[in-house]
């Protein structure tokens, strides 16, 4: 794991987190004995989400990152929604990406309803776009149908879609559906059948 500049980030990283990073959670009024421990919170735990995303800026290698960031995935986190979109943005790991998306998923943040569409338009986004097509779905978003209509001949995230379309009491999504029902891929084929039994009820 090294920058550009051919440097080894993960001591630096590892020494932040399991150093500072635990520190300032513990002086919140924690007992921590290491930074795994700080992705159980709760969300009781609010007051640690100023700490969390102070590290997260500190942190380097996309790796180290993740773990702050999935510790951030508490529904109601909504303090967090930004620093993690613009971490979204300014990143080109799609592994790191797809972790914001589902801690962003996980967190349910309606505000940023617009941001999300324009995530899933955005094909260099690639599979990262995932967990953000499944928040949009269970936020029943009306904005995002015309969307996820216009993608379903999209590789990366059709699947998701159907599983997403599943949410709307909108019988007119089953043609939309249909096809799905004989793809390649068998988990497709089983939530194309489970959302059309959904829509029809």
């Amino acid at each position: 794991m090294e920058n550009k500049n051919g440097q080894d980030l993960r001591p630096i990283d590892g020494k932040l987190i399991d150093s500072q990073l635990l520190k300032e959670v513990n002086d919140c009024g924690y007992n921590y004995k290491n930074y795994l421990q700080i992705g159980a919170i709760s969300k009781q735990d609010k007051v640690l989400i100023p700490v969390l995303l102070k590290h997260l800026k500190l942190l380097k290698s996309p790796q180290w990152k993740q773990i702050v960031v999935r510790s951030l995935g508490v529904r109601g986190f909504y303090d967090a929604t930004e620093t993690l979109l613009e971490e979204f943005h300014s990143s080109d790991n799609n592994s790191y990406k797809w972790t914001i998306g589902a801690t962003i998923d996980n967190i349910k943040d309606k505000r940023y309803e617009d941001e999300y569409i324009k995530i899933i338009n955005d094909k260099k986004n690639g599979t990262s776009r995932q967990m953000f097509v499944w928040l949009l779905g269970r936020l029943k978003s009306a904005k995002a149908i015309d969307s996820f209509i216009n993608l379903l001949d999209d590789e990366d995230i059709n699947g998701h879609i159907i599983v997403a379309m599943k949410y709307y009491k909108n019988k007119d999504l089953i043609p939309y559906i249909e096809p799905f029902l004989n793809h390649e891929k068998a988990w497709i084929r089983r939530e194309a059948k489970k959302a059309i039994s959904k829509l029809e009820k």
